[in-house]
């Protein structure tokens, strides 16, 4: 066959390796090693690192697999990626990382993703398109928020827009107003 020096010798399969010479059968010495890839013929169990954070090499692998759309790759370094896991809340994926979701913005679902193509004329970070949304007013979302009422504004403080990023909300309840928990609006004093 193609690649052997004899007329029974046949190389080993890609995902496995051949050590040493003499093997009795298709498993070679064994699989590939996670977070690597062995083509066809491969001589030891680390041939060649998977790649970048977009790919991951489970044990025996023939080649880097796509992380796929909403998950990140894990399981080992950057370069030696052994598996992929879904987007957590609070967060989003692209190209196989996981980033928070940003101030002012939370992520109510598994498996958020951003797009790959994007208007380069729209800010995307603040609008959050690739997270579930803008936290509601009244409220605020630090990273990682997972509920449009994550944190309501303290007492004394308001929030009248979407989107606020911290306790200070929009600001503080002006004199002959009060400001519960949560306001939206300041309130005149009775």
């Amino acid at each position: 066959p193609a690649g052997s020096i004899s007329a029974t010798e046949i190389i080993c399969a890609a995902g496995r390796y051949g050590q040493f010479g003499g093997h009795g059968d298709e498993k070679c010495s064994g699989l590939c090693e996670s977070g690597y890839y062995c083509p066809a013929g491969s001589v030891n169990d680390t041939a060649i690192p998977c790649g970048g954070l977009n790919v991951y090499c489970p044990l025996g692998s023939p080649l880097p697999m796509n992380v796929t759309r909403g998950y990140y790759s894990d399981g080992g370094e950057r370069q030696l990626r052994s598996s992929q896991t879904k987007c957590e809340k609070g967060f989003y994926c692209m190209g196989g990382e996981k980033k928070s979701c940003p101030k002012g913005t939370y992520g109510a679902e598994l498996g958020m993703a951003k797009n790959d193509f994007l208007d380069e004329n729209r800010n995307d970070t603040y609008y959050g398109s690739f997270c579930s949304g803008l936290c509601d007013a009244g409220f605020y979302c630090p990273f990682n928020s997972t509920m449009a009422t994550q944190i309501p504004c303290p007492r004394g403080r308001y929030g009248s827009h979407t989107g606020q990023i911290d306790e200070n909300c929009e600001a503080a309840c002006p004199l002959g107003h009060y400001c519960d928990l949560g306001s939206v609006f300041p309130v005149a004093c009775p």
